[in-house]
This record gives structure tokens, sequence and C-alpha cells, in this order.
């Protein structure tokens, strides 16, 4: 489940994603679908399946199937500041992100319940992600070779 925007401002009518992201050989593929968030709590905590439009039906379906199957349950929630910037003109379909004070719990986990998250990271660092449908420009990789930054796999759900 996804949350765009401040936690501590979320009701029950507020809207949330229910996400499937995947990768399949070196491409990551997310489906999703937008519900109200006392919906998809009830959905994933209850098991009581939304209603939604027929071309999403399958989607809800894959989802039950492996919520129920693998009596998926929560575990972490996970927060961060994101700055995103897309592409233009040359460098359609380039999209970087920036995540800062990347934090997390491992209980608690309603959005608006105030409780107390610890820092994944160190606070002064931030994860950056570099995306693109093609190839990462030159001068990104430049730009990123000359600032002396390294490639490391991070699990912001870890």
């Amino acid at each position: 489940m996804r949350l765009y925007g401040a936690p501590e401002a979320s009701t029950d009518e507020t809207p949330v994603q229910i996400e499937i992201k995947q990768r399949v050989n070196r491409v990551t593929q997310k489906r999703r679908i937008e519900l109200p968030y006392a919906v998809a709590l009830n959905w994933l905590d209850h098991r009581i399946e939304p209603d939604c439009a027929p071309a999403q039906q399958g989607f809800v379906n894959e989802v039950s199937t492996l919520v129920q199957n693998l009596d998926l349950r929560p575990v972490v929630t996970t927060g961060y500041l994101r700055e995103a910037f897309i592409g233009r003109d040359a460098d359609l379909g380039l999209r970087v992100t920036i995540d800062h004070k990347v934090h997390g719990r491992d209980r608690d986990f309603r959005f608006d319940s105030g409780a107390e998250n610890r820092f994944i990271i160190p606070p002064k660092l931030a994860v950056v992600e570099v995306k693109a449908n093609q190839r990462v420009p030159y001068w990104i990789t430049d730009l990123l070779a000359r600032t002396d930054m390294s490639v490391v796999r991070i699990s912001k759900y870890c």
C-alpha cells in the first residue's frame, strides 16, 4: 500500500495505491489500483475485496490470491521525502529521484498513528535513483562518476 502525501493528514477517505511491483529481467513493472484508505485496509487486513470496475477485477483477484495464499500481513512501514525530476527534449523517459530522510517502523502501521520512526539510512544521506526507458544519458553517468557516487543496492523496505 502506498500513500502520497502527509501520513498524519490521512483519513479513511484518503486515496492510497495498492501495488504489485515486480522485476522482469532488467525491467521493473508496477501495476496498481487506487482506493480509499479504509477500503484498502479492509481488503488487506480483513480480506474484504473492494468493489471495482470490471477492468480492474483481474488485478483485484491477483492481489487477493497473493494475500490469501501467502497469508500476507504488514511487517514494516517506510517513508521518505522525495524530489523527482523528469527529462525533456532529448532526455524523454529519464527520471531521477532523490529520497531524503528515509525512515520506517515495524509496528503501529496506520499512516496516521503518529508512532515514532527510525532512520533506515543516516539522515544526512539520500537515495538517488536514475531510471531511463532506454539508455541513461552520458551526461548523467559522467556527472555521477565525477561526484564519486557509487552503485549501492538498497531496499527501503528492510
